[in-house]
């Protein structure tokens, strides 16, 4: 029930339709981050991936998604950061940035606080403790709507 109001909601917002085509070679690494967006990796890893050379991997990147690929996986790491504040609402905000692979909760929060507009702490409580009527009108943050790409 409630996970699936979440999704459909969440999924909206991130539908980016803004860019009719997206180069292949770049879905690979789109597809990569998506999967993997709690690893570690940098840029050449998916500049290999995508078998371009990483200067031109970054233009295509940034081109055909509009944002950088950290961007793009950081905004993968804060949705499903939210998905787990509003599912977990046990789980602490320290178990939180430890599950999606942040070296420290500071930087988590410090993330969340810049792309959101809040603390993990002030989003749950804002967000997902609201009455039902309330919470029927929140909303994904729209700095993540491009994590979506259209194929």
């Amino acid at each position: 029930g409630r996970f699936y109001e979440l999704l459909e909601k969440i999924s909206e917002h991130l539908s980016y339709t803004d860019v009719p085509q997206i180069d292949a070679r770049i879905k690979v690494a789109v597809d990569y981050i998506d999967n993997h967006y709690v690893s570690d990796f940098g840029i050449e890893e998916l500049a290999k991936l995508s078998h371009m050379s990483t200067p031109n991997f970054y233009r295509c990147f940034k081109r055909d998604t509009g944002v950088s690929p950290l961007k793009y996986k950081n905004n993968a790491l804060i949705t499903a950061a939210i998905m787990l504040l509003s599912n977990n609402h046990n789980m602490s905000i320290e178990e939180i940035s430890i599950k999606l692979g942040f070296k420290s909760a500071a930087y988590f929060r410090r993330l969340f606080k810049e792309t959101v507009g809040k603390t993990p702490s002030e989003y749950r409580k804002t967000e997902f403790n609201a009455t039902p009527s309330h919470h029927s009108a929140s909303k994904t943050p729209d700095c993540l709507k491009s994590n979506s790409i259209a194929e």
